[in-house]
């Protein structure tokens, strides 16, 4: 979840980049006594802003430029807007080196009705294989072009409007409407299998879709949740978890009186807790709920002890 030190920043940024859209030169000192920061904060906030891509020029001792034409349209943006192209064009050129041009296509068509394909939630990297990254790219033209996708995940076959890329607690999600319940779901790039276009083109993305996606990706961000999962921890490692809160929707239910604790966690996608927090502390704790959850780590642990006894061989 982005810190107040984040949000800060970001919007100072923002304000930042509208005055090189207005201006044709502008001194650091100049901004840093304007937002009552030291010049050293001021070229560490152009330093970012170039490493997102835009075209900031050095044109003489603490005075730079910035090209007019890549900042029209800026104008018509709200600052949350803004913030939100700053922040997607920076992750994504670190992260995604090869789909910038991609993502910068379609950030053009926000304020003009279009949807903002991708959202950043926390700054924190995942590598990608190079077939996930494939997979990026092809779902990016897939959420351009609104066309019906249709993917392997976890064993079973998808077909899924694809509406939004999102970064959420370390992982890529893509967020889209699955067609047999008609519900928005949340999977993880890197376990889609199979990606093909189905054929099927989707209109215009529905009323309200916005506010449907910020409720299912809202226990990344600190709000409403839907899932509830329970672990019982050990009463050797209970301590760590009285300390610490492993997951923002942490909550101690009850102290056994064996020392072991029972957790609580709230999630729509269980993929975060399942790999920030429970396998981290196996055998420390085991799922009590739900079922589907517990079983799905089973398999995996089984797996995963099989590849060992045959590597041993």
């Amino acid at each position: 979840m982005p810190t107040q030190d984040t949000v800060g920043r970001l919007m100072r940024l923002v304000k930042i980049l509208r005055i090189l859209g207005k201006r044709d030169r502008v001194a650091v000192r100049d901004l840093a006594n304007e937002f009552s920061v030291t010049p050293r904060t001021v070229h560490r906030d152009l330093r970012f802003l170039k490493e997102a891509g835009f075209k900031i020029t050095r044109v003489g001792q603490g005075v730079y430029t910035a090209g007019g034409d890549q900042l029209e349209g800026l104008g018509f943006m709200e600052d949350e807007e803004l913030a939100f192209v700053i922040a997607s064009k920076r992750l994504v050129r670190r992260l995604l080196p090869g789909l910038e041009r991609k993502v910068d296509d379609l950030l053009e068509g926000i304020g003009e009705g279009r949807y903002p394909p991708v959202h950043i939630s926390a700054d924190i990297p995942q590598v990608l294989s190079n077939r996930a990254q494939k997979t990026m790219r092809s779902l990016l033209s897939y959420i351009s072009a609104r066309c019906e996708v249709s993917f392997e995940y976890k064993g079973t076959k998808r077909m899924v409007e694809p509406y939004k890329l999102a970064y959420l607690k370390g992982f890529w999600y893509l967020l889209g409407k699955d067609s047999r319940d008609h519900k928005i779901k949340a999977y993880a790039v890197d376990r889609i299998d199979q990606l093909s276009p189905s054929g099927r083109r989707f209109g215009a993305v529905p009323p309200g879709l916005e506010e449907e996606i910020q409720r299912l990706y809202a226990p990344y961000l600190g709000d409403s949740v839907r899932e509830r999962i329970v672990v019982r921890v050990d009463s050797g490692v209970a301590h760590y978890f009285k300390r610490k809160k492993f997951d923002p929707t942490q909550t101690i239910e009850e102290e056994l009186e064996t020392g072991d604790l029972i957790v609580s966690f709230m999630a729509v996608n269980t993929e975060p807790v399942k790999n920030f927090v429970i396998k981290p502390w196996l055998p420390h704790l085991v799922v009590l709920r739900p079922k589907e959850l517990r079983e799905e780590i089973l398999a995996e642990m089984e797996e995963w002890v099989k590849k060992e006894r045959d590597a041993s061989v």
